[in-house]
């Protein structure tokens, strides 16, 4: 039986490996963050949800509509690949793609496309969205690139 006041010896290690795990634990969740916010996480997020966004603005106007898109100079360092109900952004690095899903239905048919390179990397590349409907009652989005090279998969 331990004195008043004294800690026996188990008691002071579980202390120690609480406190050492909590610091550990800390350090990683800061590690984490840091690399997120100084990568391109936030950049290839933006752009999918936005193309996708816009990919529904598109597929709900009535009529049909062509639109331009600007990506700027972000294709300079990403891939955008849109297909199977997704717009995927993609970079060479290892930090990981981001996806997002588009809402549509099964009036809608969504072609694939998929940026690969850039020609000209001092101009912004343009995505141009085209919706058209068919004599069923189908839309069809199509997508083409301006100042990139891209392939309808």
């Amino acid at each position: 039986m331990a004195k008043r006041g004294q800690y026996s010896n188990t008691k002071i290690w579980f202390l120690v490996a609480a406190v050492l795990l909590a610091a550990v634990a800390g350090f990683d969740l800061l590690s984490d963050t840091q690399q997120r916010l100084s990568g391109t996480l936030l950049e290839k997020n933006f752009i999918a949800r936005d193309v996708a966004l816009t990919i529904e603005a598109l597929y709900a106007a009535p009529g049909d509509v062509a639109y331009a898109y600007d990506l700027k100079k972000y294709m300079n360092k990403f891939f955008l690949n849109i297909g199977d109900g997704k717009v995927f952004v993609e970079a060479g690095s290892d930090e990981g793609d981001v996806s997002y899903r588009v809402v549509g239905s099964d009036k809608v048919i969504l072609s694939a496309f998929k940026i690969y390179r850039v020609i000209d990397r001092d101009k912004p590349v343009r995505l141009i969205m085209s919706k058209k409907f068919n004599d069923d009652g189908t839309a069809i989005i199509s997508f083409e690139a301006e100042n990139a090279r891209g392939t309808n998969e």
